[in-house]
């Protein structure tokens, strides 16, 4: 009883400790949708927390471990008690001899019984549930592995959105001294200073500025569009994204993480749950060759008439037993141990494998990180290298030292650099977001 008593306090546990799968966004998140559709400009941290309440693969992957969970009530099942009911109606032709000799004649038989039976103990089923336990852990862990995952894609997107504005921005401002150059080439050939091919190539360049134009119009709308798909929304609504704050921390050492991220990667605790799980599986089919207890206890009416009657405490027997099953033989259960030995070792060399392969991961993140803000200072000094550089070239082309040419190479040279800067900037912040996850998120 005791014993019963401690089963039904874990199964109660159980189903009061799992989540549901998928629950309705709350109020704060349908305000943060509000905003968005409004277009006003919403942090970053806003986009993530509605992708984390809307987005589709991350609610199905949380259906998954909802789905893992309840796996488990399948495991104490095998300890709570079975109870069925039946009726029986037979009818029997057979021989029948009275007085007036042998003659065929039918005979009815009417009977109902209700039984339980209950497993005291199975060391296979105490094993099955702890692999069920691991896979839900398991679960937990991929869908943690997902929802990072999908903290950095919208933190990516969200970079692509105000990158593709600020590149529009680049590329306006190219179209604008594109423009006034061509009013300064026109302007010279009216007073004989200038010549008509200065005019056809600053008209060719404007053109030119304006095809770049409509692509930078394009990326921005595409960039805004993939945000929205990520976050669950419809990709037609104006959303707007506030620039984020600048990243000025010190980038860590590899020492220094390489600990964090081997014990914090939720992909490597699904690696660890799942060799777990693959241990109790072993000790589940071994357990098969344990004896197991169990009882029953069945109670039984029987009569020739289905009347009232029937289930009078006359007609009412009852059978109880206590067994003990011990298994001998079974040539199937030992494939089935060695098949689930080589499993656990594969499961081994998968998380020795993704261990080396997390250490990589986070190397190349703190190489990438470096690079980005080493190129940075680069994209500074060249953005003022060719404003310079344009400059000098106007100043000369007023005076007709130098064709219009070099004024057209220095403008594209500093839109190029001013591009180079918006990429570089980006790209660093989606380094930092990179490493985030590398490490397995933040403390």
């Amino acid at each position: 009883m005791v014993r019963m008593l401690m089963y039904k306090i874990a199964i109660i546990g159980v189903l009061l400790s799992a989540p549901p799968a998928w629950s309705a966004p709350g109020e704060e998140v349908a305000s943060h949708v509000r905003a968005i559709e409004s277009g006003v400009p919403v942090e970053i941290d806003v986009c993530v927390r509605v992708a984390l309440a809307l987005n589709p693969s991350l609610q199905a992957s949380s259906a998954s471990v909802g789905q893992s969970e309840k796996a488990i009530l399948q495991g104490y099942a095998n300890y709570l008690p079975t109870v069925t009911a039946d009726f029986q109606a037979f009818r029997t032709r057979g021989n029948s001899t009275d007085n007036r000799g042998t003659f065929d004649a039918d005979r009815d038989r009417f009977g109902s019984s209700v039984s339980i039976r209950q497993n005291f103990f199975t060391y296979s089923g105490y094993k099955d549930i702890g692999r069920l336990k691991n896979g839900a852990e398991s679960a937990r862990a991929r869908h943690e592995a997902e929802r990072q995952l999908i903290v950095e894609q919208v933190k990516n997107a969200c970079y692509e959105v105000l990158k593709a504005d600020d590149l529009l921005d680049v590329a306006v401002e190219k179209l604008k001294d594109g423009e006034g150059q061509l009013k300064l080439a026109e302007k010279r050939k009216e007073v004989g200073a200038g010549t008509k091919a200065d005019v056809l190539k600053a008209q060719a360049q404007v053109e030119s500025n304006r095809l770049e134009n409509i692509t930078a119009e394009k990326n921005r709308k595409s960039a805004r569009a993939n945000l929205l798909s990520l976050l669950g929304l419809d990709v037609n609504l104006p959303i707007n994204v506030k620039d984020p704050v600048p990243i000025e921390a010190p980038i860590p050492s590899f020492d220094d993480i390489l600990d964090r991220a081997l014990a914090n990667r939720p992909d490597l605790l699904e690696d660890q749950f799942a060799l777990a799980s693959a241990n109790d599986a072993v000790g589940a089919t071994k357990g098969e060759w344990y004896p197991n207890l169990s009882g029953s206890f069945s109670v039984n009416w029987g009569d020739e008439e289905l009347t009232s009657s029937l289930w009078d405490e006359s007609r009412r027997s009852w059978t109880a037993g206590l067994f003990v099953n011990v298994p001998l033989f079974d040539a199937g259960r030992l494939s089935r141990i060695r098949q689930n030995r080589a499993s656990v070792s594969a499961f081994e060399w998968e998380l020795e494998r993704n261990r080396q392969a997390v250490a990589l991961e986070l190397k190349e993140a703190l190489l990438t990180l470096e690079e980005s803000r080493k190129r940075i200072g680069v994209a500074d000094r060249n953005i003022e290298a060719a404003e310079e550089d344009l400059r000098v070239s106007q100043g000369k082309y007023q005076h007709g030292l130098v064709p219009l040419l070099d004024v057209i190479q220095a403008q594209v040279a500093l839109a190029e650099a001013r591009s180079s800067r918006v990429e570089a900037g980006y790209a660093h912040l989606a380094a930092w977001a990179a490493l985030d996850r590398a490490v397995g998120g933040k403390d």
